[in-house]
């Protein structure tokens, strides 16, 4: 019942004094925006099932955030583990997972998402704007108001991932994008279609199984860049 926002950045910012990984005990720990530092990582162990958190939970408290996990600027973070709650999509547009740099910077951001399960946010589960060099492996997307995951940039890895139920496409990459592996994800009853890109090129699209899509299962047209 207490904000644990303070005690859970406390912690994260000693982990970026020694490039270290923060572990989160079983539990449920209310939370506003919390920041990520390079090459750190907030860790639990994932026992969430499809239809409800386990585990490790962070659970949105703030209708007046952007996000409940802000990795912009941390290059080289890992996310493993933990279950993302929207809290039945609190606030508008406030996403599960952020990162947001106004250019792709001169280096890699070499994020690791793994074993999550990100669900009930009003806005995406994931949205990674200008990233270059990611990956997104066995985690849960649902339940988002947004896209499952949205994507604007290049060189990842979407493997293995169930993309279940959000408002928009189980992936929406609207602006700049290419060079990405999509294979073996489970992805179904997303609104408004499955995989949806934009203006997009050397993709690597293997394996899934797309089921019960409110639109195209895979679907590529020119830019949509005013989506959001």
């Amino acid at each position: 019942v207490a904000d644990d926002t303070a005690a859970i950045q406390r912690a994260l910012d000693a982990a970026a004094a020694k490039r270290d990984t923060v572990f989160v005990p079983a539990g449920t720990y209310l939370c506003s925006t919390l920041k990520m530092h390079p090459q750190t990582g907030l860790y639990g162990h994932p026992t969430f099932s499809y239809k409800s958190p386990g585990g490790a939970v962070l659970k949105l408290r703030d209708a007046n955030v952007r996000c409940l996990l802000d990795i912009t600027g941390a290059i080289g973070v890992t996310v493993e583990g933990l279950c993302l709650d929207g809290s039945n999509g609190l606030g508008q547009g406030i996403h599960g997972i952020l990162l947001d740099k106004p250019d792709f910077g001169k280096q890699e951001d070499a994020l690791r998402i793994e074993r999550c399960r990100i669900a009930n946010f009003s806005g995406h589960g994931v949205l990674l704007s200008r990233v270059w060099c990611f990956s997104i492996r066995h985690s849960m997307i649902a339940f988002n108001k947004g896209n499952g995951i949205r994507l604007r940039g290049w060189d990842g890895f979407i493997l293995d991932n169930w993309l279940s139920g959000n408002g928009l496409a189980g992936l929406g990459a609207y602006d700049e994008n290419a060079a990405v592996t999509i294979t073996a994800n489970r992805i179904e009853w997303n609104a408004t279609g499955g995989i949806d890109i934009r203006s997009g090129y050397y993709y690597n699209i293997t394996g899934n199984y797309i089921d019960r899509s409110g639109g195209p299962g895979i679907s590529s047209a020119p830019s949509l860049s005013s989506r959001s």
